[in-house]
């Protein structure tokens, strides 16, 4: 359901009129590298699934890779990374 153009079409699919779909900034926002890390490790769906299934050494090298990964988004009011969603309306 990233395709603007796609939630369009299925909304006016489903009977709908009028309908406007817009991109909405959708920052995700943490403390800290340790706050996201264990928000996304613990309860984020098939991520969490799949790094439990690693070993301890595994899990630990995908930690230091995402940390990386996100360390320009840090700053001194915690970690901010973008997002954005889409948002539909309709009648």
């Amino acid at each position: 359901m990233s395709d603007k153009d796609r939630v369009r079409a299925m909304i006016k699919t489903a009977g709908f009129e009028h309908v406007e779909v817009e991109d909405l900034p959708a920052p995700h926002r943490s403390s800290g590298f340790e706050e996201y890390w264990n928000l996304q490790s613990e309860i984020a769906g098939p991520l969490a699934v799949m790094l439990r299934e690693l070993s301890p050494d595994e899990r630990d090298r995908v930690r230091e890779t995402v940390r990386g990964s996100v360390e320009a988004f840090q700053t001194d009011e915690g970690l901010t990374l973008p997002g954005m969603a889409i948002v539909a309306a309709a009648r």
